[in-house]
């Protein structure tokens, strides 16, 4: 063959159609996809000192070792509403709704509950049972009492310390107090009195009694109770039912898992 034919039958090659099979091939294999590399913050494992997400709390706390270090939080604080009642407070959770009220005014941002026996409910059972052991503390920190139990137990509260309301008024010796008895509805331990608890903390009237407790230094909060007619005004105290260390543990621990 001379040069002029070879050129020829290679112009014959390039510009003939395709075969069926090949045909075929092309329609159905898929383009090549481009891969991109994910930044350095956004590989699983890696990265993760700056990533938006990281956690800011230590892990270890969850892992069962010991690494849980004690707190300024790790406390609960007892705290008397502003005003006294009666024993007309729209019931027991007309009483949680003025704590919590209240202890949002004054800048907490943990759950009180009113330190009161219902028909449903005894006393005892308001804290959880995380925080038991957790000291009780007043508005100001300063501790009432070495435990949750120990109250129960009938230990006094700390004579040296005082006793605030919201508006960080001193029950003990503030003139605006002049009956320095408390509402609780409960016998010894915290336990529920159902015949002595103002129609479950909806009347007041006098011809309904309630189980009250001088609040007096060196005298235990629960101990030495009395009925008292309903329409009595006496001091209702409210308490953190957990601590806001634990509270912030649980949250931690719950962004750990939706993290994860």
């Amino acid at each position: 063959l001379n040069d002029r034919e070879v050129v020829q039958r290679h112009r014959c090659r390039t510009t003939s159609p395709p075969s069926g099979n090949s045909h075929r091939r092309s329609l159905t294999e898929a383009p090549p996809v481009e891969t991109q590399r994910l930044p350095m913050a956004e590989q699983p494992g890696k990265g993760l000192e700056s990533h938006p997400l990281k956690p800011q709390f230590d892990l270890k706390s969850y892992e069962g070792t010991d690494a849980k270090p004690e707190t300024k939080d790790r406390v609960l604080h007892m705290i008397a509403l502003n005003v006294p009642l009666s024993g007309r407070m729209s019931g027991l959770r007309g009483a949680d709704l003025q704590c919590y009220k209240e202890s949002r005014q004054a800048g907490f941002v943990t759950t009180f509950r009113a330190m009161l026996s219902s028909k449903v409910q005894d006393m005892s059972r308001i804290v959880h049972a995380i925080d038991r052991g957790t000291r009780v503390v007043n508005l100001k920190g300063e501790e009432l009492f070495p435990s949750w139990d120990e109250l129960l137990l009938g230990r006094p509260p700390n004579e040296q310390v005082p006793l605030y309301t919201f508006h960080r008024e001193d029950v003990f010796t503030s003139p605006n107090w002049n009956d320095r008895r408390i509402w609780h509805g409960s016998i010894e331990g915290g336990m529920r009195a159902d015949d002595s608890i103002c129609d479950g903390w909806r009347t007041g009237s006098a011809w309904e009694t309630a189980l009250a407790s001088q609040l007096v230094p060196g005298r235990p909060l629960v101990g030495d109770a009395e009925k008292v007619g309903c329409d009595a005004r006496l001091v209702v105290l409210c308490v953190e039912n957990m601590s806001k260390y634990n509270v912030d543990r649980i949250l931690a621990k719950k962004n750990v898992h939706e993290l994860n």
